[in-house]
């Protein structure tokens, strides 16, 4: 009777990992859904498009995105938490609803709770403001918001974001106060509002500041970061003024936790050759994105160092 048994459980273990082998070969065999937790517009649904655009012809497959404002992209983010983890619901994530929210905020899940699957870009940071506003270098800014701090209007993406944080480092090192912040659901939407003359300053990634660049619409005042980026060699860098840097605003492919190991390195290997194909290389210069691809192994490295370095920020705070 036992020996019955055991071949009975063999023959199943071997049925079940056939089986699972079969799965993880024949995926995808269904369009994939892709997350962006932003409203539509903005430069995070841009780099979605043209990374589904060329994920398509590797895989086989359609990569839908799918944007799903809300909460400061938790709303979306938690959606890619609880989907059912077979590779069918991904996520294109930047570090606020991975790292920050979760640590600053009661959300319904944790960073580990997603499970990474690499980093394909990065968003330059800087702060800008409107061409109705007096001041034209960061100086000029300092000098006039200590001078008038409530006729100042910022604008940021939410208070627990890396913008916000580098909005506040930048006005606390200068000795500004921020007497008039308008949060919005994305950066994209405050620049538009910017170049309307509704609010003056405020942190902006590349992505969202490009189409803009031409007609005095927007200046650059700042590079958050340790130097000078290269593609602006005359925007000082915040800590040329004393500002730190935070961590970069990464983005990157995740899928629910649970999802099969064989599925994460399909993806991996087939987001990697998608980020180095031409023609996702030619849409990121337009929009003068830097792609910055690190593996799934390495990406996790990055993920738990930032939430080390946020974790500390919050108990500072206390």
């Amino acid at each position: 009777m036992k020996k019955i048994f055991l071949i009975i459980l063999v023959l199943s273990v071997v049925t079940l990992g056939n089986a699972f082998i079969a799965f993880g070969a024949d995926y995808p065999t269904k369009p994939i859904k892709l997350i962006v937790p932003w409203a539509t517009g903005g430069v995070t649904t841009f780099m979605a498009h043209a990374l589904a655009d060329h994920l398509k012809p590797i895989l086989k497959e359609a990569v839908l995105v799918h944007n799903m404002p809300g909460a400061q992209g938790t709303v979306g983010a938690n959606t890619v938490v609880t989907s059912k983890p077979d590779g069918y619901t991904l996520g294109s994530i930047p570090i606020g609803p991975v790292v920050t929210q979760p640590i600053f905020e009661k959300t319904p899940y944790v960073h580990t709770d997603l499970e990474p699957i690499c980093q394909f870009s990065y968003l330059p940071l800087f702060l800008i403001c409107g061409a109705h506003t007096p001041y034209k270098t960061a100086q000029e800014l300092i000098e006039f918001a200590k001078k008038n701090p409530e006729k100042v209007i910022y604008h940021h993406p939410g208070d627990k974001t890396v913008p916000y944080f580098s909005l506040k480092s930048f006005a606390s090192v200068q000795g500004i106060k921020i007497v008039k912040a308008v949060p919005y659901p994305g950066m994209g939407k405050a620049v538009m509002d910017m170049i309307g003359g509704h609010v003056d300053a405020g942190p902006a990634s590349i992505g969202e500041i490009v189409p803009y660049m031409e007609g005095d619409k927007i200046r650059l005042l700042v590079f958050f970061g340790k130097k000078r980026w290269e593609e602006f060699p005359d925007v000082p860098s915040s800590e040329e003024l004393g500002v730190k840097a935070l961590p970069k605003i990464w983005n990157g492919i995740f899928a629910p936790k649970g999802t099969p190991k064989e599925i994460l390195d399909l993806l991996e290997r087939s987001v990697r050759e998608a980020v180095f194909s031409k023609g996702f290389q030619g849409a990121m210069k337009k929009l003068r994105q830097p792609i910055e691809f690190l593996s799934r192994e390495e990406f996790k490295k990055v993920i738990e160092e930032d939430v080390k370095y946020f974790q500390r920020m919050k108990e500072g705070a206390k």
